[in-house]
């Protein structure tokens, strides 16, 4: 994401960056190992899969999407460790994600 702010979208450090978050993406396997922090760390993974674009956000976009989908509870909100007003912002935010609502989703 730091990358892409300034700038730079492709070249060697993008791809390693890349690949070393292809590892977390949102199987229920790393949602029940990383619990704290799980929708703080996949706010900024969504921007990078975003301004990566192509396979990587053909990829991880739907986990993510799918992973929320799943874990919404019956009042419509998500729950965090931090608190669920929070966990609902950073889901929602994450979902938005393909809208371009948000100047950092921009190119």
């Amino acid at each position: 994401v730091a990358l892409s702010s300034a700038g730079i979208y492709d070249g060697p450090e993008v791809e390693r960056g890349l690949a070393f978050l292809s590892r977390f993406a949102a199987t229920p396997e790393v949602a029940s190992r990383s619990p704290d922090h799980f929708l703080y760390g996949h706010y900024y993974a969504v921007q990078a899969a975003f301004q990566a674009g192509g396979k990587t956000w053909a990829r991880w976009y739907p986990l993510i999407r799918d992973h929320l989908v799943r874990t919404q509870q019956p009042g419509g909100g998500w729950r965090d460790r931090t608190c669920d007003h929070y966990g609902t912002a950073m889901a929602l935010l994450i979902l938005q994600a393909p809208n371009n609502y948000l100047p950092i989703f921009q190119r």
